[in-house]
């Protein structure tokens, strides 16, 4: 009986190593289609949201972002000093979705901060670069600032933004959807390596969502498979750094061709190691996340897929 038990144990064991390195096995390189989020696809959406900007040039691995090619992107920075320290995503046109953890500190000590859109190379002027202050910063409430869970926060900015082709929101999910094992874009002005410093140019990265259950062996007591609130990503060699915080983690809808803000990017051990990334679900929180947008702006609309 306790060789049998023994062995139980063992092949457990072997098990959930199996599981924990299954994703290493899987090549992560993607090339996507040049018509992604430009063409319009088979179903429509609520309002404008999710295009993108492009000129046809396909894409390999973690590369350079086409200028505007993402119009809903974010980049949350300091009021004063313009220091870019976290991503984030628009939803409507006075609202910003980004993490908790890059906001909490500085809204406790009062230092104000600014939302920059429209923006590609942080060391160039541009025509299309909008600078809004943020008036409000709201964190989810169950925010925990040690274990990162409920990683998530609403910006509500100083004035209503006017959308153009190269500032516009991103879509909202209806529901959830299991994206196990498939490709997600991650976009961000964070650093390229571990100790480097944050990218001046947007950058893009697509990445496999990882099962919960198998991210959560990496993640004791931070990832809850049970409680399926968080998104895990893992690319080889690739994937998110410092100053990637908060920002979007994308789907692109089949039915819409339009990108839809899946996930917030919330912490990780080190910078495309060979763990993965965990994200925030966004779908988790979509009912907080529209109570909130309304109790700031009742006339402010997020955009999703039609019904």
């Amino acid at each position: 009986m306790w060789m049998f038990t023994a062995l139980t144990v063992i092949l457990l064991c072997l098990y959930h190593i199996q599981a924990e390195i299954s994703y290493l096995q899987v090549s992560s390189e993607e090339i996507n289609s040049s018509e992604y989020g430009l063409k319009d696809g088979k179903k429509g959406t609520t309002c404008p949201c999710g295009w993108s900007n492009r000129n046809g040039a396909r894409i390999i691995g973690k590369r350079t972002a086409q200028s505007n090619e993402f119009p809903f992107v974010a980049g949350i920075v300091d009021k004063y000093t313009g220091y870019l320290f976290c991503g984030g995503t628009l939803v409507t046109n006075s609202h910003v979705i980004t993490g908790a953890h890059c906001t909490w500190r500085r809204r406790v000590e009062g230092d104000p901060i600014a939302v920059v859109l429209g923006e590609h190379d942080v060391r160039k002027d541009s025509t299309t670069r909008l600078t809004v202050d943020v008036r409000r910063i709201i964190e989810h409430q169950n925010f925990h600032r040690v274990q990162l869970v409920n990683d998530i926060a609403v910006l509500v900015l100083q004035e209503k933004v006017t959308f153009n082709q190269f500032i516009g929101p991103a879509c909202l999910p209806t529901e959830r959807k299991n994206l196990d094992h498939k490709y997600v874009r991650l976009i961000g002005w964070g650093s390229i390596n571990q100790d480097g410093e944050n990218s001046p140019v947007l950058k893009k990265v697509d990445l496999r969502v990882v099962p919960l259950k198998t991210c959560s062996y990496n993640y004791p007591g931070q990832v809850n498979p049970a409680v399926n609130n968080q998104i895990c990503t893992f690319g080889r060699r690739k994937g998110t750094c410092q100053g990637d915080s908060g920002g979007p983690v994308l789907w692109l809808d089949p039915d819409t061709n339009r990108y839809t803000l899946i996930g917030t990017v919330s912490f990780g051990k080190n910078c495309a190691s060979t763990i993965p990334t965990v994200n925030t679900d966004v779908f988790a929180y979509l009912d907080w996340i529209k109570r909130t947008i309304e109790a700031t702006d009742r006339e402010a609309n997020t955009c999703a897929k039609k019904d």
